[in-house]
C-alpha cells in the first residue's frame, strides 16, 4: 500500500480540481524494473510531475544519463508526511531551481509495469504551475545534469526521441507527457500561461 493514500489525493482534488483519469500497462525490461522496485522505499507506488509554463514555454530538465536533445518535466515523488502539493513544490526547486504556483489537477495515471510474470501497480499524478521565480538550474546536481526552457514547438522531436528510446520508462514518460499537454491544450491556453 502506498504511503499517499486517498485522503492525499483528495486533498489536492479539493485544492486543484479533479484530474482526468488514464489507466495503461507497460512491459519493462528487467533492469528498469529492478530499478522501479528499489525506489519503493516507505512503500512508495507513485511519482509527480510537473509541467511548469514559463513565457510561452515550459521548464524540462535532463538526468545525466539522457541523450542530447532529450527533456522532460520535472518528476519525482512525495516523501512521507508530505501532500502531493508539498511534494510538486519541492520536486520543483530541486530539479529547476525555481519557484512555482500550482495552477490545476490535470490527470491521474494508473499505470501496471510488467516484467515476466511480475508487475508494480503505479500512479502518476500529473499537476500544471506556473513559475513565480528563480534563476533555472539544478539544485539537485546529482540526480539532473541540466535545465532546459522548451517551446511547445520542440516537443515533439522530444516526445519522438522518448519513444525511439530503448527505455521502458521513456516510452511512459512519452506517453504521459503526449496525455498531459492534450489536456493542457496548448493551441487555447498555452501562451497565455506563465508570462514571467
Amino acid at each position: 500500500m502506498s504511503y499517499i493514500n486517498e485522503n492525499d489525493i483528495k486533498l489536492a482534488e479539493a485544492q486543484y480540481g479533479i484530474p482526468e483519469t488514464r489507466e495503461t500497462t507497460l512491459a519493462m525490461p528487467e533492469h528498469e524494473f529492478s530499478m522501479v522496485k528499489a525506489s519503493q522505499r516507505h512503500g512508495r507506488a507513485h511519482d509527480i510531475t510537473v509541467f511548469i509554463a514559463k513565457g510561452g514555454h515550459f521548464i524540462f530538465n535532463a538526468k545525466h544519463w539522457y541523450p542530447p536533445g532529450l527533456f522532460r518535466a520535472p518528476s519525482g515523488a512525495a516523501k512521507p508526511g508530505e501532500t502531493l502539493e508539498q511534494g510538486c513544490i519541492r520536486e520543483a526547486w530541486e530539479e529547476t531551481g525555481c519557484r512555482i504556483r500550482l495552477l490545476k489537477y490535470l490527470l491521474r495515471i494508473r499505470c501496471r509495469f510488467i516484467c515476466k510474470q511480475r508487475h508494480i501497480d503505479w500512479l502518476t499524478h500529473i499537476f500544471l504551475a506556473e513559475y513565480l521565480e528563480g534563476d533555472l538550474h539544478q539544485i539537485d546536481t546529482k540526480e539532473i545534469r541540466e535545465v532546459h526552457l522548451v517551446h511547445p514547438s520542440e516537443i515533439p522531436a522530444i516526445r519522438e526521441a522518448m519513444r525511439k528510446s530503448d527505455s521502458g520508462g521513456m516510452q511512459y514518460r512519452a506517453y504521459l507527457t503526449d496525455e498531459a499537454l492534450a489536456i493542457i491544450n496548448l493551441g487555447s491556453r498555452g501562451s497565455e500561461l506563465g508570462r514571467r
